[in-house]
């Protein structure tokens, strides 16, 4: 199903989005004014519930999700394989990131991967991105908008060109500590971000 704006939708996601963003745009406005209000006192709203929606209210993304350039992003908790980190965003109605610029790329580095814990640039520290070949080697597309990458930010040896005879397995893109990719095979386990915009 394609959103009214062109983007690929699944049911369950679309319709709450679309309903908190009416509430969010629309009639929330006096909730929010009032649940303001509910922090310093006590009105029956569990102080949690109210925190969430003033948060949602103010950035536009929820707990856990970090703001940047109109989208929210969130790594996930765990290392998977590249199809099972896809399903876990779907999961929380996001999609695995697609990155559009070097900005883009070097913010998402620098605010998940560049940790002080990371031994080494291919290994530690990278997480799956949505780019991948897995219908034509060698055309590298985004999976949630199936379009085909426009802009790259590739290591030197890469994609595959330090093992060429491993091209055709390496079909899944991470992105590395340092901003740059890589293409790994997709089995390999990794940790994942996750990218939806702001309703």
């Amino acid at each position: 199903m394609l959103t009214p704006e062109g983007q690929k939708s699944n049911d369950l996601c679309y319709v709450p989005q679309r309903y908190m963003r009416d509430l969010i745009l629309g009639t929330f406005q006096q909730i929010f004014i009032s649940m303001s209000n509910c922090i310093s006192c006590n009105c029956g709203i569990p102080s949690s519930i109210v925190q969430r929606i003033l948060r949602l209210r103010i950035t536009g993304c929820d707990d856990d999700w970090i703001e940047y350039g109109g989208h929210c992003y969130f790594i996930g908790p765990s290392k998977v394989t590249w199809e099972e980190a896809k399903a876990a965003c779907l999961g929380v109605c996001s999609h695995l990131v697609e990155i559009d610029s070097k900005e883009e790329s070097e913010w998402l580095a620098n605010t998940f991967l560049n940790k002080s814990t990371c031994a080494g640039l291919w290994f530690d520290c990278t997480s799956w991105t949505g780019g991948n070949d897995l219908q034509t080697e060698g055309h590298y597309k985004w999976d949630w908008s199936d379009s085909t990458l426009t802009f790259t930010n590739w290591q030197v040896t890469e994609p595959s060109l330090g093992d060429p005879d491993l091209a055709d397995r390496k079909d899944c893109i991470d992105v590395m500590r340092d901003g740059r990719w890589n293409d790994r095979q997709c089995h390999y386990l990794n940790s994942y971000i996750c990218e939806k915009r702001i309703i």
